[in-house]
């Protein structure tokens, strides 16, 4: 650790460390604790520093120690009326974690292993992406805003949260939803994953839904509802779809990349209800193909 101040540092000392980095409209307590009227912004302003060196009780607006070298969240307040953002660090832990964000909480592209003695109280976004979490498990049961944990090392959703307004597991190496909402009304995005099934994934999702580059044969696990867009484009070499069976019943906009050519929609497999999401010709030639086949 370097240019810490010691923890029965005189008041001075901690006044002097507040004016150095531009942080007013604070009251320091008996104890020595900061609370702050106030934002504080300590992003890429803390040089060589591992830790803070003072600590903070309140701070009413946002708090910010993102793009540091912080190896500790230890100092930081214990309830911030705002945003949170500890981002770009070399944390392998979220100990000393504040106990309540108003808003949003964002400790990305760190390197964490674990979601435990994490914030469980927060009001906005959650955003753990881009770490090398292997299991949820320490997560919000609660999240107001997404929950993003793209990016990551999971098999599966399991120790999530049971409920979150959006989802976002892009990129995570899963091979199951299990764990995931069962209800959202934002989107829910598990594209570019190991999924052979969309079993255990949302039942009702109010925003869209993308699970494209996956290793799916069909649908069979997709939400009954999607507001908007339903997304299982094939994308490169991603494998093809051998049936449409399990697509949602209601969805704002079915979208198959794969259906570019009369050729690719003639080998699926598409069940009764997708005839109002196709073009009318090719439901036309798909109803012939099948009461040919029948004969």
């Amino acid at each position: 650790m370097t240019n810490n101040i010691d923890p029965k540092a005189q008041k001075s000392d901690i006044v002097k460390w507040l004016d150095k980095y531009q942080i007013t409209h604070y009251t320091i307590q008996a104890n020595g604790v900061v609370d702050v009227e106030g934002d504080v912004d300590l992003k890429k302003k803390l040089g060589r520093l591992e830790m803070l060196p003072i600590k903070f009780g309140h701070v009413a607006g946002s708090f910010s120690c993102a793009e540091n070298k912080l190896v500790s969240l230890e100092g930081v307040p214990n309830i911030v009326e705002g945003n949170f953002d500890c981002h770009d660090n070399r944390l392998a832990s979220l100990a000393g974690s504040p106990n309540r964000i108003g808003g949003n909480f964002t400790c990305r592209h760190n390197k964490l292993t674990s979601l435990n003695d994490g914030p469980t109280n927060v009001g906005g976004d959650y955003c753990c992406a881009w770490n090398k979490i292997t299991a949820l498990n320490g997560a919000p049961r609660d999240v107001k805003g997404e929950f993003n944990c793209s990016g990551n090392i999971l098999t599966s959703l399991k120790g999530g949260p049971d409920s979150a307004n959006a989802y976002d597991c892009y990129h995570c190496h899963l091979k199951s939803l299990e764990g995931a909402p069962k209800k959202l009304s934002g989107d829910f995005k598990c594209y570019w994953n190991e999924l052979t099934s969309l079993e255990g994934g949302p039942l009702h999702v109010g925003g869209g839904f993308i699970c494209w580059l996956n290793k799916l044969k069909n649908l069979i696990g997709a939400p009954e509802h999607v507001g908007k867009e339903f997304k299982c484009d094939r994308v490169g070499k991603a494998p093809k779809l051998k049936s449409l069976e399990g697509a949602p019943r209601v969805c704002g906009r079915f979208s198959y990349g794969g259906l570019a050519s009369l050729d690719d929609f003639q080998g699926l497999d598409i069940p009764e209800y997708m005839k109002d999401y196709l073009p009318e010709s090719w439901w036309a030639t798909h109803t012939q193909m099948r009461n040919a086949k029948a004969k």
